[in-house]
């Protein structure tokens, strides 16, 4: 973010602290701020590398390829931070941190099971441009897994004007299709020591390794007990709901004081979602554990709960 004439300038593949040349590109705001590109950069951030993808510059995909894996985890927290406290109000907030996913790349790349691409007049795939129904054809894209590239998706032509959904899931083959038209049999996915049915086209982490990373600190950071209710709001194929429900169902253990024959109280979880396929996924997923999946808008749930 700049300033030029009094108005706040959004640069596109600069980073912060850096001199950059910049060419207007847009307004917005009713004329209160400008978009511009970085066109040439006079003085370098420490954090900045070249872009691994040719088509970084035009493509909508990647916002930050030119900075390092490091650099772009300190802007994530950077904007993690100013959403809490400029637009949440939150005080005394903790230091946030971004930390990598187990197992990531060194070079924060190859991590994508899962997407749409939009094809070109040509036939050829890509991602759009930013801001725009423009499609940035490309020989590839460096962000996609290595399961994701065996489809061979940018190596196909492809019915002009459509798009391509494409999931590779962690427990089974890589699939490619026509989102119009997505398969009706789920993809398995694994995490948290279950596996998972989920909708091809449905909400996943994308991330090979997000879904346990962020299943154990959600874990570590509720410390669920045995009789604790929870609700999981949009809940999806209820990961977090689910992974949840066998540490507050535990009700074998005896209360405190109560003598060796009493049981606690067990635990139950609420997942409440609004996707059709989601929720008869998610009561799949949850087998024979106290869970219940309400199917119902989430702002019209709390509502209607008094939460």
């Amino acid at each position: 973010m700049a300033r030029l004439d009094g108005r706040v300038v959004f640069v596109r593949h600069a980073l912060p602290g850096e001199r950059v040349r910049v060419e207007i590109t847009g307004s917005g705001g009713g004329g209160r701020f400008l978009r511009a590109d970085a066109v040439e950069v006079l003085e370098p951030a420490p954090g900045r590398r070249p872009a691994p993808c040719p088509v970084a510059a035009t493509c909508g995909g990647c916002d930050w390829q030119h900075a390092t894996p490091a650099a772009s985890r300190a802007l994530k927290a950077a904007v993690v931070t100013e959403a809490l406290t400029r637009f949440a109000h939150v005080e005394d907030l903790p230091t946030v941190e971004v930390l990598e996913v187990p197992g990531a790349n060194a070079d924060g790349l190859g991590w994508r099971t899962r997407g749409t691409l939009s094809v070109a007049a040509d036939g050829r795939p890509g991602f759009r441009a930013p801001r725009s129904h423009e499609v940035v054809a490309a020989g590839g894209c460096p962000q996609l897994h290595e399961r994701t590239r065996a489809l061979d998706l940018f190596g196909r032509s492809w019915p002009a004007g459509g798009r391509v959904g494409f999931v590779a899931p962690s427990a089974g083959e890589p699939l490619a299709f026509d989102p119009r038209s997505a398969p009706t049999d789920p993809v398995q996915e694994q995490a948290a020591g279950r596996e998972w049915s989920v909708a091809a086209d449905g909400f996943w982490q994308v991330h090979p390794g997000a879904a346990d990373a962020l299943v154990e600190h959600v874990l570590r950071l509720l410390d669920p007990r045995p009789g604790e209710r929870v609700v999981d709001l949009y809940a999806g194929a209820g990961l977090f709901g689910i992974a949840l429900a066998e540490a507050v169902s535990a009700g074998a253990s005896a209360a405190p004081g109560s003598g060796s024959g009493s049981r606690r109280a067990a635990g139950s979880v609420t997942c409440v979602e609004g996707d059709r396929t989601a929720v008869r996924l998610a009561r799949v997923n949850a087998g024979d554990l106290p869970v219940r999946v309400v199917r119902a808008p989430v702002a019209r749930w709390v509502s209607d709960a008094g939460a």
